[in-house]
């Protein structure tokens, strides 16, 4: 288990502040590779050569497995935040994206890259094995843009994970949904 903390300590100082929603340039970056990410995956699925043309039926049932994978994407960082005990996760939809946060608390560095990376690595696994799995064409193509959307879908995790690396081993964020505050010694 970790802790989360209530209260940042007096020797920490803000380091970066990552606010995809209000940083023009970091919502750039983000939106941007997740494009390129999605664009690129696409590009695979021409090499693999499997086509199928999808009926009406099968758009339907794509757009509501999006919207459940984006409840099971953010419900894996719900389950990572709760690693710690007496954290109260909170929802927002911003427009670009959804996001499960606590505001109210401080995450160690260890503790807040599972946070991060637990949908990725989860999902990645269960949609790559499905992809392994399936006979069908129609299927093999629906897990593929399904793990095309989860792909493109968590550049902003790993963009988040990536720049919380680079900071120093002592390291507190405070996420606040579209936008995380790292605090450092």
């Amino acid at each position: 288990m970790f802790k989360a903390y209530d209260e940042l300590p007096k020797s920490f100082v803000l380091r970066r502040h990552i606010d995809i929603e209000n940083n023009k340039k970091e919502r750039r970056i983000v939106m941007l590779s997740s494009l390129i990410v999605f664009i690129g995956m696409f590009v695979l699925l021409g090499f693999i050569g499997v086509s199928v043309v999808f009926g009406i039926e099968h758009m339907f049932l794509m757009i509501f497995s999006i919207f459940v994978y984006i409840f099971l994407h953010e419900g894996l960082h719900v389950i990572a935040f709760h690693l710690a005990k007496d954290v109260r996760v909170k929802y927002k939809w911003h427009g670009f994206a959804v996001s499960a946060s606590v505001p109210n608390k401080y995450f160690d560095k260890r503790h807040y890259i599972i946070i991060g990376l637990a949908p990725l690595v989860v999902l990645s696994v269960a949609l790559i094995t499905a992809l392994v799995l399936v006979s069908s064409p129609l299927w093999f193509i629906y897990c593929f843009v399904l793990l095309a959307f989860h792909l493109s879908g968590s550049v902003g995790d790993a963009y988040v994970v990536w720049v919380v690396l680079r900071q120093g081993e002592h390291v507190l964020v405070n996420d606040y949904g579209a936008g995380m505050k790292i605090y450092g010694i």
